[in-house]
């Protein structure tokens, strides 16, 4: 007869292999002092727990070890990663994430990258890394790009501070910005906005302003004045090819994206004009750069603006002082349209003539960008040319009939998740119109500065990726080794469908109009890229009036004779 709760539970538990205890308490510790055991087996035995039989309960200590040794000889000591992780995929049913899926999401779900955007640490794809400099109605910061790991250059300008005349100047910036396709030219990758700011994404040249580099270490040596010069004429050369006037070229607005590479940027008062038709009435720049003209007539052509301030650069870049200096504007007006400098004598005689040649008070005797190429200062100086003309949108791009470096750009992006799926959804617009522009400078809009940055136009996002990627595949092209370049073509030719060797590029000089262009070397044709030699009507424009040019025919022998 069963007398207790606790003599049922001690007699439904009991079977024949249970010891015989006299008190059932005792037989409880042993059981419990037997789960301890176990635990310590399970630990150093296999990280695998073998599994359990319900009566191993009934078992002492010695016999309970046994048997667990016994169970768990059948299981593997170690588990095979590689195979549980490939056992879980497998099973999970959700799409694996991509970097550019993953970021997207982070958006929504990812309280760190939430706080950043709150706390004013990261823009879009864009996370500050630092501060470059700052002006009255902006500041430039040095970014880092999530997905590609490029560093950027971010110009940040506030709207409520924006008049008529200021946008339409930024409007004009943007819509010049992207017409140009030159290797000593600032790139523009992206433009973003807020409620209150609108960020300019260009391309980061992370060797400083010209201006620093002279105030602080001097006069360049002519042998290198030559090489900074030259890229310079070339930027500005190709600017007015596409009736596009600076205004405001200055020291501090060249800038070093390598020891001896400059960049021409700042397009913030630049314009549309037809050099020597197209009457301008708008002062800009800086006072000490501006041509007589400036201060002494209603009007002005813009191309001898810009021809007068290259003069002044090349003077300060030679020497290391300016031609014309003053305490006050006034008496720097006056010094101007005076037109009397000195040169020093330790500048050659060649440069000192190009110098004189150029800074002339009649802005119809000066020096053309043309005649400035042929100097005998720069004999022997080879000008950069302008790029191959790309797709700044990957929508529009033709895969059968993609550049190189095209090609590469697309490639990375599938990789970093982007493929046909999300290309498609992008607008077919090659660039930046003004009503794009017109809508990010609204100082007005329904969501909050948190809200934009939260609900990322991805869009946008897509393209600006595309165009780092783009000007990341141009410098590679031009500075990599014959594997690299290897490596291209096979990107190449998986991206387009097409069967090349090789995209084995390399620089060769043109003795006819004096410019580094990249020629294919597997051509048969000696096909040219990026040449102006290329164009006959861009070829009569550059050249002087009295010099005709001569056929395409005879270019391209030129070119094969190179080779």
């Amino acid at each position: 007869m069963i007398n207790s709760t606790a003599d049922c539970y001690f007699t439904m538990t009991k079977s024949a292999d249970t010891p015989n205890h006299s008190n059932w308490k005792e037989w409880v510790d042993s059981s419990k002092l037997a789960d301890k055991e176990t635990s310590l087996t399970r630990n150093t035995i296999s990280p695998v727990s073998p599994p359990i039989l319900s009566t191993s309960r009934s078992l002492d200590g010695s016999t309970r070890r046994e048997f667990l040794l016994k169970k768990s000889a059948s299981f593997p000591m170690k588990i095979d990663r590689n195979d549980y992780n490939r056992q879980s995929k497998e099973k999970s049913p959700t799409k694996s994430q991509t970097p550019f899926s993953s970021l997207v999401q982070a958006f929504h779900t990812d309280h760190k990258l939430k706080s950043d955007i709150a706390s004013g640490k990261r823009m879009g794809f864009y996370l500050w890394k630092g501060d470059i400099g700052t002006g009255n109605f902006s500041k430039v910061k040095v970014a880092l790009h999530s997905l590609t790991k490029e560093r950027v250059a971010v110009k940040i300008l506030d709207k409520t501070k924006m008049d008529e005349r200021t946008k339409r100047l930024l409007s004009g910036e943007i819509s010049n910005m992207e017409k140009l396709h030159h290797p000593n030219i600032i790139r523009l990758f992206e433009v973003m906005h807020s409620k209150s700011k609108l960020y300019l994404v260009m391309e980061y040249a992370g060797g400083g302003e010209l201006f620093s580099r002279l105030t602080s270490q001097g006069k360049m040596a002519e042998h290198e004045a030559k090489t900074v010069f030259s890229q310079i004429l070339s930027a500005i050369d190709h600017m007015h090819q596409h009736k596009i006037i600076h205004r405001d070229l200055k020291a501090e607005n060249v800038f070093f994206a390598e020891k001896r590479v400059v960049k021409v940027g700042d397009f913030g008062f630049s314009t549309i004009a037809h050099g020597s038709i197209d009457q301008l009435d708008t002062f800009c720049g800086s006072p000490p750069y501006a041509a007589p003209e400036l201060f002494r007539d209603s009007y002005y052509y813009g191309e001898y603006v810009d021809v007068w301030a290259l003069g002044i650069l090349l003077y300060f870049t030679v020497t290391g002082t300016m031609p014309f200096r003053a305490e006050t504007v006034g008496k720097l007006k006056r010094k101007i349209l005076q037109g009397n400098f000195t040169v020093p004598s330790h500048v050659s005689s060649d440069c000192k003539h190009l110098i004189q040649s150029i800074l002339r008070l009649d802005p119809k005797r000066r020096l053309s960008l043309n005649d400035i190429a042929q100097s005998s200062w720069l004999t022997g100086v080879s000008l950069p040319s302008r790029n191959s003309f790309l797709n700044l949108n990957p929508a529009s791009v033709a895969r059968e009939e993609a550049h190189p470096e095209e090609a590469y750009a697309l490639y990375m992006l599938d990789k970093l998740g982007v493929g046909e799926e999300e290309l498609s959804l992008l607008p077919l617009d090659n660039v930046t119109n003004d009503f794009q522009v017109n809508k990010a400078l609204e100082k007005e809009r329904r969501n909050t500065d948190s809200d934009i940055h939260v609900n990322l136009d991805q869009n946008n996002a897509v393209i600006g990726t595309y165009r780092i990627l783009l000007n990341r595949a141009h410098l590679k092209l031009n500075e990599c080794s014959k594997d690299d370049l290897r490596k291209f073509s096979a990107i190449s030719n998986r991206v387009t469908g097409r069967n090349v060797d090789s995209v084995d590029r390399s620089t060769r000089y043109c003795s006819y109009c004096k410019t580094m262009s990249l020629v294919s070397l597997k051509s048969k044709t000696a096909r040219i890229d990026g040449h102006l030699c290329d164009d006959s009507a861009a070829s009569s424009k550059s050249l002087s009036k009295k010099q005709k040019p001569p056929p395409l025919e005879h270019v391209k022998s030129k070119f094969c004779a190179i080779l």
